[in-house]
Parts: C-alpha cells; sequence; structure tokens
C-alpha cells in the first residue's frame, strides 16, 4: 500500500521535471496600434503560462508637468485613482482586494519625472475584463475627494518620511547640481512635507483634467490573450473617452538650459561617509537621437567613446598619486536631449583639490594621446563578437524578458526591434566608423563649456572650499604639463593551475534509487552527496559545507571571519588577480564563499566539462592560498570603526552595541589594541584551524557518471589523511533573547524607524517550513492592511519569516517607518496583527499564497541552486533524503487546520525584541 501511494508521486514529479525543461522561452510578435482618440497599445500574445497577463498603463505625465503651485501633485492624483469612482464609490482598490488582488504583487503603480505607469499582475482566473474595467475607471472616472485627499495625505506623509534618508537626501543634492536650470529640479516628484500636507484637491482635480486623456496614455498588454478579444476590451473601456488638446510641450521642456559657464557647488551631509570630487560637462546629444542611420551611428560613435574613456581610467587606476583611491566615468542623460558627462574620483578626506587637479590631467592625457589602432579594434571586435551573437538569436524570450523589452522600448516610445533587427542595422554603421570618429568625440565632450564641479567631504568633517581661481589655475597647470603617455596595460599571462594530486579514496558508496542521489564516503571521514538532475544542464553546481562558522567555539569569531575574507581576497600561488580573474572568466568558473555564525560556505560552478579546471581553482583557493595583501587596508578601516572621530560615529556604534544586546547576539569587534597587534601569522593560524575541518560536499549535476567520478575524490581535503583524526568543530546555542523594547535618538529626520524581532522556539521539518514561508506573505498583507489603510500610519513595510534549521527557530523580521508620534500604537497594532493571525486568515488567503506557491514551485523545478538547497537540508535533517520528493507534493499539506496551526508560532509574547531609532534632540 505504501508504494502505491508513492509511486504516483514519484512519476509525476519525473513527468513535471521534464515537461518544464521545454517552458524557458517563446517566440512572439508585438500587435501595436492607436484607437481614433489617440490611445496607443500593444498586445503581445504569450501562451505557454496559462492566465498570466501583466498589464501596463503609462501616462505621459509626471512631475515635470506639473505647474509651480502642483509640486508632487502628479503623484497625489497617482494614489488618488486608487480610490473612489464612478463605479466604485467605496474605491477602485477595495474592489480589487475584493476581486483578490494583493497590493504590491497584483497592482501597483510608480511616478517619476516625465510619466505615471500603473502595474496590473491580475491573479489566476481574473482577466483582461477586470483590470481593464478598473483601470478605466481610475483613469476618467475618478472621485478626488476632499476626503480622500485628507486620507491619502497621512500615507504619502509616511511615503516622504521613508525616504529621508542619507541616500535620497544626496541624490537630491545631486540632482539639483547636474539638473540645474530645469524644470527637473523645482521640487522632488513626491513633493515637500507643506506641498504634501496643504495642497488644495482643486489642483489635483486640474492635473487629472489636463493630463488624463487617452491620447496621451499608451497600454500594454503580454500574456495569455486573444489578440481580437484584447483589442475588444481596449476598444470597450478605453475608445469611448474622447481625446483632448494638450499644452504645449515644446522648446526647452524636457531639457537642462545649457550655458557657457563654471559652477562650483559642495555636497554634504553628516550622515555621508562619501569623499569624492567630480568635473562634469553637461551638452547636447540631439544628433544621437532617433532612428535613422545618422542617429545609430552617433550612438554607435558614443559608445566606444565612452568605452575608451572607461578603460583609459581603469588603466590608470593603478598609478593614481596617493590619496587619490579611483577615477571612474560615468554618463547619463538628464533631458530628452541633453546630457551630461563626469569624471568622479574617490578621494581622502582631505584630498579634494589634489582629486580634481588629477581629472584635468587624465583628461589631457586622454587628448593628447589619442585612442589607438589596437584600442579600437579591440572595442570594435568586442561590438563584433555581439553582434554576431544578436544575429543567431531567435528572438525568443521567457515572460519576464519580454514583459522587460516591451517596457523599455514600446511602453516608453521607443520602437521594439528584434535582435536581429538590431545585428543587420548596425553592422554596417560599425564598418564605417573610425578611430578618429571616436577621438573627435572625446575631444567634442570635453570641449563643452556648461562645466560642473562638484565635491563631498565624508561626515562632519569639511574641505577647504574649491573656488573658480584655483579651478582655472588646475586647468592651465594640466594643460601647460607635458604629461607622460598612458601606460601600457600589462598582457594577462595565461596560466594554467596544478592538478590536484590526492591520496584520499572512497570507502563506501550508496545508492538512494528515489530521490536518484549516489553518497560517497571518503577516506578523510568527508562525505559527497550528488544528486543527479536535468536542471543543472551541462554545468555542475557544488557547494561545500563545513562547520567553521563565526561562532565555532574552537575559532575566534573576528579573527577567523577576516582571515577567510582575506583568504578569498587574495590569490594563490604567485598568481595575481587579474591572472585568476582571467582564469575563471576563459574557462568559466564561479567561485564565492559565504560564512555565517554556523557554516562557512564555497559555491562553486563551472561547465562539466571544465570540472577539472573548477577543482583546481577550489584547491588553489582554499589550500594554496596565503594572505599576502590587504590585512593593513582591513585593520586601517577597522581602527576607524573602533575608534569614530565624530559624533555621527559615535552614534552608530552606540546604536548597534545597544541593538546587539537587546538581541543577545555578539558583537565579534576586537579592541583597537587587539587589531594593532593583529599579524597576518594571526590570521593564518585561524584559517589553518578552518582548512582542518572536514567538509560535506553537495553536488547537482546532470553528468554521466564516467564524467563526474574521477573528480570525486580530488575534492578531498587534504590536510585530512586520517580518519580516526577528523574533529568537527562545535556551537553553542545562543540563549533566546526576552521580550523588551528600546529606543534611541538616532535620526536626523523627524521620523521614527521600527524593527522587531520575534523569535519562537521550533524544530526543522520541511512541511512546517513551507508553511511559514508561505505564512510570511499573509502576515505581511495583514500588516500592511492594519497600518497602513486603517491606521494611515506607514507607507511601506516588510516581513520576513523563517524556520532556521541551525538555531531551530522560527525567525522573524519586522521593519517599518512612521511619526515618532505614532511609533508606539503602530508597534502595539502590528503586535495584535501577529498574535491574532490565525484568527484574521481566510480561505481566500490561504488559496491565494498555495497558487503563489505552486506558481513558485514550476521556477523551482528548473533551478539548480534550489535543488542544491534542498539536498542539503534533506541531507541535514537525517531523514534518509526523503526531503527531496516530499518537496514535489508538500503544497498537500497546505490546508486551513495546517496554516493556522503554523501561525500560532509566528508570535512568541516571551521573544519579542523592539527597536525605535528616533529623531536626535534639537
Amino acid at each position: 500500500n505504501q508504494k502505491t501511494h508513492i509511486m504516483p508521486k514519484i512519476i509525476l514529479f519525473a513527468i513535471s521535471l521534464y515537461l518544464s525543461s521545454f517552458a524557458f522561452a517563446e517566440i512572439s510578435t508585438p500587435i501595436t496600434s492607436k484607437l481614433p482618440n489617440g490611445l496607443d497599445y500593444t498586445i503581445l500574445p504569450l501562451h505557454q503560462e496559462k492566465g498570466r497577463l501583466e498589464i501596463r498603463l503609462r501616462v505621459r505625465a509626471g512631475g515635470v508637468d506639473e505647474t509651480d503651485t502642483q509640486a508632487g501633485v502628479a503623484h497625489m492624483v497617482e494614489h488618488l485613482t486608487f480610490r473612489a469612482s464612478d463605479k466604485h464609490p467605496q474605491g477602485v482598490m477595495n474592489h480589487l482586494h475584493d476581486m483578490g488582488f494583493v497590493r504590491a504583487k497584483n497592482y501597483n503603480a510608480v511616478t517619476t519625472a516625465d510619466s505615471t505607469t500603473y502595474m496590473m499582475t491580475p491573479p489566476a482566473g481574473l482577466g483582461l475584463d477586470t483590470t481593464l474595467s478598473a483601470l478605466s475607471q481610475m483613469m476618467f472616472f475618478a472621485h478626488i475627494s476632499e476626503d480622500d485627499l485628507n486620507k491619502e495625505r497621512h500615507i504619502i506623509i509616511e511615503e516622504w518620511r521613508g525616504g529621508q534618508g542619507v541616500a535620497s537626501v544626496m541624490d537630491e543634492q545631486r540632482k539639483s547640481v547636474i539638473r540645474a536650470d530645469s524644470r527637473y529640479v523645482r521640487s522632488p516628484v513626491i513633493g515637500t512635507y507643506k506641498s504634501i500636507t496643504t495642497m488644495p484637491v482643486s489642483e489635483l482635480h486640474a492635473f487629472y483634467r489636463t493630463w488624463y486623456t487617452p491620447n496621451n496614455m499608451n497600454i500594454l498588454i503580454v500574456g495569455d490573450v486573444n489578440i481580437n478579444d484584447a483589442k475588444t476590451k481596449i476598444n470597450e473601456y478605453f475608445g469611448q473617452i474622447p481625446a483632448k488638446p494638450l499644452p504645449e510641450r515644446t522648446g526647452d521642456y524636457y531639457e537642462v538650459k545649457l550655458f557657457d559657464r563654471l559652477v562650483i557647488k559642495e555636497l554634504h551631509d553628516d550622515r555621508s561617509g562619501v569623499s569624492q570630487v567630480a568635473y562634469i560637462v553637461r551638452f547636447d546629444e540631439r544628433a544621437s537621437r532617433g532612428d535613422d542611420d545618422a542617429a545609430r551611428k552617433n550612438r554607435l560613435i558614443d559608445r566606444f567613446a565612452l568605452t575608451f574613456i572607461t578603460k583609459r581610467l581603469q588603466d590608470e587606476a593603478p598609478h593614481l598619486p596617493n590619496g587619490i583611491k579611483s577615477m571612474v566615468a560615468r554618463k547619463a542623460d538628464i533631458g530628452k536631449n541633453t546630457v551630461a558627462l563626469g569624471v568622479f574620483s574617490s578621494v581622502d578626506k582631505n584630498a579634494h583639490k589634489d582629486g580634481l587637479q588629477e581629472i584635468y590631467k587624465q583628461i589631457k592625457r586622454l587628448q593628447d594621446y589619442p585612442i589607438t589602432k589596437t584600442e579600437f579594434d579591440s572595442y570594435k571586435a568586442d561590438m563584433q563578437t555581439l553582434l554576431d551573437k544578436a544575429k543567431t538569436h531567435t528572438g525568443d524570450r521567457d515572460f519576464a524578458g519580454w514583459v522587460q523589452a516591451m517596457s523599455t522600448t514600446i511602453l516608453a516610445d521607443k520602437p521594439y526591434l528584434t535582435q536581429h533587427e538590431i545585428a543587420q542595422l548596425t553592422q554596417p554603421l560599425l564598418d564605417e566608423i573610425t578611430a578618429k570618429d571616436v577621438q573627435e568625440r572625446v575631444n567634442a565632450w570635453f570641449g563643452a563649456t556648461d562645466r560642473i564641479v562638484q565635491y563631498q567631504s565624508p561626515h562632519s568633517t569639511r574641505t577647504t572650499p574649491i573656488n573658480e581661481h584655483e579651478v582655472l589655475t588646475m586647468i592651465n597647470v594640466a594643460n601647460a604639463t607635458k604629461l607622460p603617455p598612458p601606460i601600457p596595460k600589462t598582457p594577462i599571462r595565461q596560466i594554467e593551475l596544478p592538478d590536484v594530486i590526492t591520496t584520499a579514496h572512497i570507502t563506501s558508496t550508496k545508492y538512494h534509487k528515489n530521490t536518484n542521489v549516489h553518497e560517497y564516503t571518503l577516506s578523510t571521514g568527508e562525505r559527497v552527496l550528488w544528486l543527479h538532475h536535468q536542471s543543472a544542464g551541462d554545468k555542475t553546481y557544488i557547494r561545500t559545507v563545513n562547520q567553521a562558522g563565526t561562532q565555532a567555539n574552537e575559532l575566534n569569531a573576528w579573527q577567523s571571519q577576516l582571515a577567510t575574507q582575506l583568504i578569498f581576497e587574495n590569490t594563490p600561488y604567485r598568481f595575481n588577480k587579474a591572472e585568476i580573474d582571467d582564469f575563471k572568466k576563459s574557462h568559466k568558473l564561479s567561485l564565492s564563499f559565504q560564512q555565517n555564525p554556523n557554516h562557512l560556505t564555497t559555491e562553486m560552478s563551472a561547465d562539466t566539462k571544465n570540472l577539472n579546471k573548477l577543482i583546481n581553482l577550489y584547491h588553489a583557493q582554499i589550500y594554496n592560498t596565503h594572505i599576502k595583501d590587504g590585512l593593513t587596508d582591513v585593520k586601517t578601516a577597522l581602527i576607524g570603526q573602533l575608534t569614530p572621530n565624530n559624533e555621527r560615529r559615535q552614534l552608530e556604534q552606540i546604536r548597534n552595541e545597544r541593538i546587539a544586546q537587546l538581541r543577545r547576539l555578539p558583537l565579534n569587534l576586537p579592541t583597537a589594541d587587539e587589531l594593532d597587534r593583529l599579524t597576518a601569522q594571526d590570521l593564518s593560524h585561524q584559517w589553518a584551524k578552518i582548512t582542518h575541518n572536514p567538509n560535506t560536499f553537495y553536488i547537482v549535476s546532470n553528468a554521466k557518471p564516467s564524467e563526474l567520478m574521477p573528480f570525486i575524490v580530488q575534492l578531498a581535503n587534504p590536510n585530512l589523511t586520517n580518519n580516526d583524526k577528523v574533529s568537527h568543530f562545535t556551537h553553542t546555542q545562543r540563549p533566546l533573547a526576552l521580550t523588551h523594547t528600546d529606543t534611541f535618538a538616532y535620526n536626523k529626520e523627524n521620523r521614527a524607524d521600527v524593527q522587531m524581532w520575534i523569535n519562537t522556539p521550533h524544530n526543522w521539518q520541511g512541511i512546517d517550513a513551507m508553511l511559514v514561508s508561505l505564512l510570511k506573505n499573509i502576515a505581511s498583507d495583514k500588516l500592511k492592511l492594519a497600518l497602513r489603510d486603517e491606521k494611515l500610519g506607514i507607507y511601506r513595510l516588510s516581513f520576513d519569516s523563517t524556520l532556521n534549521p541551525d538555531s531551530k527557530r522560527i525567525e522573524s523580521h519586522l521593519k517599518f517607518t512612521t511619526s515618532p508620534d505614532k511609533a508606539h500604537d503602530m508597534i502595539d497594532h502590528a503586535k495584535m496583527v501577529l498574535a491574532n493571525l490565525p484568527n484574521l486568515i481566510t480561505d481566500a488567503d490561504i488559496t491565494k499564497a498555495k497558487n503563489t506557491l505552486i506558481t513558485q514551485e514550476k521556477s523551482n523545478l528548473n533551478n539548480p541552486n534550489m535543488w542544491l538547497n534542498r539536498l542539503m537540508l534533506a541531507d541535514r535533517q537525517n531523514n534518509d533524503l526523503a526531503y527531496l520528493n516530499d518537496v514535489v507534493y508538500l503544497t498537500d499539506n497546505i490546508t486551513p487546520d495546517n496554516v493556522k496551526r503554523m501561525a500560532t508560532q509566528i508570535y512568541h509574547a516571551d521573544s519579542v525584541q523592539v527597536w525605535v531609532d528616533l529623531p536626535q534632540t534639537p
């Protein structure tokens, strides 16, 4: 009876795996048209994933289209369209929720400087009609009321508050410089605190009436649709709306005004650790826009010119003067036709003027020593390789690839061309351009007269201001200096790594027939488990795991972490980084590491035919690498963290210590004296301990036994020769943190950043791990509904929950930003939602989450890294690898009783740690 129950599952597993391997891509052709009222639309039929649809509606209006009295209005209108409409007086959003839509998963929207895009991914079973009906209501029949606006202000303010971090503040400062003298810098797209809280509803009405018209919209439909049905539905919901005349957007409406001038600007925020100086030129690139051959040729020259600048700066990097850490070129659109090109130098905190002088010297060198034939031919060869590949492209893409391709072309009002068409158009242009064309373009760029110098000091330090006289002097010095030619790049020597020679041998083998796993025990006491699986294709994926985690009792926590980091930053034998990188690239090898408190894991992969090269690389990196470089830099950086020289860094240090204390986490930090005394020999001693610890090797490969078997014993640890002497590291379980709340005056902005950690003791089981994964999405939705829609206290939150097999705990983490005066109310409400989670879950929630998990599982069937995870989990649970088969039908266990049973474990009142970053007192 047991066999008759299991065998059908195994057969279904094999069939699903076979069929899924053919579902990667599809060939299709977009159908583009326009309604009589001016609405543009594109339909791309894809039928492999039954019922799947992606719908995008783009309104060609954003922040730049606001009047001077409408700061943030485009974004406010985006929010209000989800509220009441003619057909849905209780709210379009509420209607979507009733139909099974989930915010951020099935619907979302984004407003930028020049557009507002609505994104719909209808749940299974809800197709075009529901979605297009809702979009039509939002676009043309929205009730933008004072009452709804006042409710939504709370949400928008929290979104604004969440964007007041240092990254956003610095981005706004940079934008104000780079896009100065344009409509783009009048205010942030989201608006200001004042505009959000005081904007009259009449301004929203005016913007909505002006810009939300079908002749200012573009619809994209991708997925399992009938073309004629889709056209009918588009016409039904959008074709009856009359067009409106649009305000003229001519002249420099979308452009930055260019001048003959030099502007010098300082950027600063005490929270930012960036120390940088930049020279930026702004110019018109109209000649590179358009779809004719002349524009395409110009874009090709632009590409070569930027490549030339970038590679020359890269080659000069090892020879930069002291105090100048790096130099890179960046180029970006700042209008429809206007462009900024900058050379950015990362410098020591007092070396900004030295960095700027070096920038001018590097620019002068680019002009004095033009692009060589060798350089040009190299770039041309690289482009030819891309074109040759594009010429053979069959036009197929997976679903996400098609959505991306359509969104970046047709939805953005750009023509869509196949890879083959692009190659055919580009080939004759590539044959035409010359090195002279490229050099003239570089000279033209750096000859632009609209020039900017911007500089930024780290944290609370401030460099001596840079003035115009100093800048002009630097330019004159660079121009008068006879610069040496670029230092020739040393050719990369092709290397070979020694073959692994081992005395290890296989002492026992076992074949787990039901899971197709071969298990080998080596004479070193190590184990190898190979899952023969077709998802690997022509590649082999290997994971090595040992117990050398940072919290191993036998190791020094911080020294072992530094040792591991530096071993992987250094190179084996006497080879340099360029040679090793070239070896990896030429043989298509991947090797990386991850160290957590419990394990040291090495991930590697290669084409199966290159397995010998991969194992040689693995052994060279692990067993034949010494700490030659990097220790001094690491020590300097760490000492800087341990002995903060400004108030902000001191605050960060105190904050980190208190969070660790709250959560009962070890800090693993040395003292400044311990760091000062640290030597490479100390770290080598730690690494020697790590490399005398046995590994377990997990392999996912579709190779034949004859291809893989020769390499099984070569994996063995050469430091383990006698099984009797093998010892495993041990770990002490850290104590469960107690329930406590702590606050800290940390933020410079008027906001509260809340974090909540919850830990529930629970042994790992495959079914329970799957249920926890399912529940984190349900819990996240319930928290958003309560804290955002009902309490109007947050804009976004993140909630994660996982059953950790190492700690044997369900570990949950909640994060959100709110107003300081609302923080404790939001915390209490979040606790209430999680504690009451079993009673809040509906059958519809379970069905929706189950369908999502089933969809994910279809993707996982073809993911070799996912099977590597599962192989490791199955082995570590000592259940005879049955988990590998169980995962195929784990979703059978998604029942209301099981889900609600596990929901009682997500919240554990005895272990809830809350941390709140509050504003600093004035």
